[in-house]
């Protein structure tokens, strides 16, 4: 991993693939992540696999990957500064270890994800730090958030941050919830925006050989799942065999999971925008 063309029998097979990541990257993304190395690589069961055992391992290798970027990056794309953590202490050593990397915006991970409280802490500090001035660094992005009352809190966060430090800032969040879940045999079925739940829902979706070529509607609404039936989702009936040959678990083929995806977002971005309406 720490190999440098400087050194004797110099191999060079970690920067060829740094390299063909930061190749795709440049060629594909507006926005792309650093090669940060999260501080869950060296926490149990990953440490098995990644050899890593403490959060300044984790933050070290970062470093060395960031430090790689700088150097044979070509522009094309805008990375973000990602900041890691397990807690608040490490995050805020995190923190402090990268952020003046001349990087051209932010992602929250670790513990800035995960706690609103750090998070409208970090975003104190960023502002203060003059770190997420116009046209230097104009997009907060936070990893891995589905959560409904996360949207509607960040939606505001962003607001006020648009009205007070950047007009231009952009934050967003991700979530691989719709693809999981599909992964997983399940569907969105509904939104439930209540007081005691807050949150889209999934549900077992249907798989039954002996739909092939039903007529039947798919019972859940949205722009994919109202021009579907189920024997578009159930492709595969008793016998069948997929294109490798064989008989797979479920009556879906590599289509049919594709169609429940599309529903899947599209369910997960609505059940976003009614959150924050409401």
């Amino acid at each position: 991993f720490y190999e440098t063309p400087s050194q004797p029998n110099y191999i060079g097979k970690v920067d060829q693939l740094r390299q063909r990541i930061v190749n795709w990257l440049e060629h594909t993304a507006d926005y792309s992540m650093i090669l940060d190395v999260p501080t869950f690589s060296a926490l149990p069961p990953y440490s098995d696999r990644t050899g890593l055992k403490t959060f300044q391992e984790c933050l070290d290798a970062t470093l060395f990957n960031v430090d790689w970027i700088l150097r044979n990056r070509q522009g094309k794309t805008k990375f973000l500064n990602v900041l890691q953590g397990g807690s608040d202490a490490e995050a805020d050593i995190w923190y402090e270890q990268v952020k003046n990397l001349p990087f051209e915006g932010w992602a929250m991970g670790g513990n800035n994800m995960q706690d609103i409280k750090l998070f409208l802490r970090r975003m104190i500090t960023l502002r203060d730090d003059k770190l997420l001035e116009k046209g230097e660094r104009d997009l907060v992005h936070v990893l891995g958030t589905g959560k409904l009352d996360w949207a509607v809190m960040l939606t505001a966060i962003k607001r006020k941050l648009n009205a007070t430090v950047n007009p231009d800032l952009l934050l967003t969040f991700d979530a691989a919830s719709p693809f999981l879940c599909t992964a997983f045999g399940q569907m969105y079925t509904q939104h439930v925006h209540k007081n005691d739940r807050f949150s889209y829902i999934m549900d077992k979706a249907i798989d039954d050989r002996r739909l092939k070529g039903s007529n039947i509607p798919l019972p859940w609404n949205s722009p994919i799942a109202n021009r579907l039936t189920l024997g578009d989702i159930c492709h595969y009936g008793p016998g069948d065999l997929n294109k490798n040959g064989k008989e797979s678990m479920t009556s879906w083929d590599s289509f049919g999971y594709m169609l429940m995806m599309a529903h899947n977002v599209y369910q997960h971005i609505e059940s976003v925008q009614r959150a924050n309406v409401l």
